[in-house]
């Protein structure tokens, strides 16, 4: 039995609670299927198990996942494999219900293994996209017509609004808690979803080290980046575990 007594949520404070899922494919599949399939998954159980109404609503969402990894080579995951997915949360029942799905069996797989941990509360001195984040723009791909400083904006604007969200407050911040980005993908990252077809992205972010800057990065390991991060875009990973994992050392 997970023990919460001391994971308490006020204004400054925010927990991330990293939940990684073996799971075990019943049938193969494709690099591309891979966020509907699972977000149609975890959209069942909050359905089901907690609020009906909660990816209706305009309220924040608050977890996010990756991809199944580790990625084979020819984008398509196989059938009988055994692949590990990460999903992220700062919602306490969120991550209990997640935390029983161990040995529940759909069509497409078998989620064998769940795993609860809290991530430190280390320096965060950079984000890296493991999954691309997605800014849906009137006008098709927004590089096309815009410079990096209207992404960083965005990704400003956002980000505070889930920050205040979460803590509830008011409070008027100005100076952005990012001081760096990199793009780095050349081309856009073409994602078809529900029959519509978006271009995404992957970043790196440079933190600032002050505490609001560091509460709000933080806060986006458990949320993710941008938008549809309920579908499996906009998860970020801090520095020192994306070069773990590089290493072949999964958090």
């Amino acid at each position: 039995m997970v023990e919460y007594s001391y994971l308490k949520t006020m204004k400054g404070v925010n927990t991330c609670y990293a939940r990684i899922k073996s799971v075990k494919l019943k049938r193969n599949i494709n690099f591309d299927e891979v966020p509907e399939v699972l977000s149609k998954i975890f959209d069942d159980r909050i359905c089901k198990k907690l609020d009906s109404n909660y990816h209706t609503s305009k309220k924040l969402k608050e977890y996010c996942f990756d991809s199944f990894y580790k990625i084979e080579l020819d984008k398509i995951y196989k059938e009988g494999k055994h692949y590990i997915v990460r999903i992220r949360t700062i919602r306490e029942d969120l991550c209990e219900l997640f935390l029983k799905m161990e040995d529940f069996e759909v069509d497409d797989m078998l989620f064998v293994k769940t795993k609860f941990r809290i991530l430190p509360r280390n320096v965060i001195d950079k984000l890296y996209s493991l999954t691309p984040f997605l800014f849906k723009y009137e006008n098709g791909y927004w590089r096309f017509k815009e410079s990096l400083n209207f992404i960083k904006e965005k990704i400003f604007i956002n980000s505070i609004n889930k920050y205040k969200q979460f803590t509830k407050t008011d409070e008027f911040i100005k100076d952005n808690f990012f001081c760096g980005i990199k793009l780095w993908n050349k081309a856009p990252i073409k994602i078809e979803y529900k029959n519509t077809t978006f271009y995404a992205d992957k970043l790196e972010l440079v933190i600032n080290k002050d505490k609001l800057s560091q509460e709000i990065a933080y806060l986006l390991l458990g949320v993710g980046i941008l938008y549809n991060n309920t579908r499996g875009y906009g998860f970020v990973m801090p520095e020192d575990i994306f070069e773990k994992k590089k290493a072949g050392v999964i958090q």
